[in-house]
């Protein structure tokens, strides 16, 4: 075959795949949109790359018009659930189930095989089955991420960890993306292992690499490779509270900040505070010559503006006194007597991380259960909780409580739909409801 005839039989082969890469495009759109298309739907893409080709387009720029077209419907940027078709709550559809499914655990859409098996999720083995199919996959990294370091406010700690380098010159980026890593790599093992949720609380074990260990003082961690270490809780570590991440995102950029260590955990507990007035001084961000962090917080708390809420804050705040403003133990010699100790208004009283840990695992155990409880049902289901949802949350609680962290199959509120369409954004923050 000459040259040329080479290049009208490579020239034929193109235009012969074109049907191919057309059919190609509808299997993507219904990936995509994460369930069978219609008749209509499928015609729709056609007509739009046929009449792209009409108007002279090649066959390149018109195939590729037509998956943008896929990519920029509501289809794809929402997670559309369609409404129930009377008054009452309905059982989601197989495919619908699947998308909640799969943006739960993964973050992500659903894989081929939990495609395959959406038209028998509503029967237990196959849910079951799917469900700790998913439980083991890699893949369960987006929930950590997504909602594990979210819910503590740590998703976006590499970017925007607000630590001033020219007061911790030691804070690198090795340092800041191991302390960003650290709460997903926990969550994750969490997760895929079966742990129990009391774990979250009070776990005397760290997931770390060297870089970590290092910064937190933990002996006999060599390599980068991340690994579970046990018998922590006497470098002051353990559960959420010792998230070296948590602690530096809730402190100044200079200091410690038990205002804002204490506000946060107000918040974890489930607890509102008022907006600060806005007439209050900040605190100094270096504190004076021969004061301590907690003195000028207690001249603060004096303010008659302030004193309502940092009855509530301050003690929490106090108990985290020991690390400074990275997630490091800070050396004895910084802190003066009563520095870590804390009163609530009950009376009760606690000394020092430990003890805050043991009061969260124990008296506030349930409290904290059920703000977790509450985020993870919206995670779950999409979208902002509503008053209805209370029975469910009572439920994860519960299912909390006796030491899962959750167990879907129990629940009624993840295969069913509403009476109205919910639109859901393919980011779980935002939630546009249509009527």
């Amino acid at each position: 075959m000459t040259e040329w005839g080479h290049i009208e039989a490579f020239l034929a082969a193109q235009v012969a795949a074109e049907p191919g890469h057309l059919e190609a495009s509808l299997a993507f759109a219904a990936r995509a949109w994460r369930r069978p298309l219609v008749a209509d739907e499928r015609a729709a893409i056609l007509a739009s790359y046929r009449d792209d080709r009409a108007e002279g387009a090649k066959h390149g720029p018109a195939f590729r018009a037509a998956l943008a077209r896929v990519l920029s419907s509501p289809w794809f940027l929402y997670r559309v659930e369609q409404p129930a078709t009377g008054p009452r709550w309905q059982p989601v559809s197989g495919d619908e189930l699947a998308t909640r499914l799969s943006f739960l655990l993964w973050d992500s859409i659903p894989d081929d095989e939990l495609r395959a098996k959406a038209a028998k999720l509503h029967e237990l083995a196959v849910l079951e089955e799917q469900l700790h199919r998913m439980l083991k996959h890699g893949r369960m990294r987006g929930m950590a991420e997504e909602f594990g370091a979210r819910w503590l406010g740590v998703r976006d700690f590499a970017a925007n960890h607000g630590r001033s380098l020219k007061h911790f010159p030691e804070f690198t980026p090795e340092l800041r993306d191991a302390l960003a890593e650290e709460p997903v790599r926990f969550f994750e093992e969490l997760f895929i292992n079966d742990q129990p949720v009391a774990d979250v609380i009070a776990a005397d074990a760290v997931v770390v690499n060297d870089v970590l260990a290092k910064h937190y003082g933990i002996p006999g961690v060599t390599g980068p490779q991340w690994r579970r270490v046990e018998k922590v809780s006497a470098y002051g570590r353990g559960g959420f509270l010792g998230f070296g991440a948590v602690i530096a995102k809730q402190s100044a950029a200079a200091r410690t900040s038990p205002i804002k260590r204490g506000a946060w955990l107000v918040q974890v507990l489930g607890e509102r505070l008022p907006k600060v007035p806005p007439d209050v001084t900040p605190l100094p961000e270096t504190p004076p010559s021969g004061l301590s962090v907690r003195e000028i917080t207690e001249r603060h708390r004096a303010d008659s503006k302030c004193a309502g809420c940092h009855v509530r804050v301050d003690p929490y705040g106090r108990a985290m006194e020991r690390f400074d403003a990275i997630g490091r133990l800070r050396p004895a010699s910084e802190l003066k007597p009563g520095d870590t100790k804390g009163t609530l208004r009950d009376g009760t009283e606690f000394d020092d991380i430990a003890g805050l840990r043991n009061y969260f695992a124990g008296p506030r155990r349930e409290d904290l259960l059920r703000t977790l409880a509450r985020k993870l049902t919206g995670y779950a289901l999409g979208r902002a909780v509503m008053t209805s949802d209370r029975k469910l949350i009572d439920e994860v609680t519960k299912t909390m409580a006796s030491g899962l962290l959750a167990d879907c199959r129990q629940y009624d509120g993840l295969p069913v739909r509403r009476s109205k369409v919910i639109r859901m954004p393919t980011d779980w923050k935002s939630v546009v409801r249509r009527p």
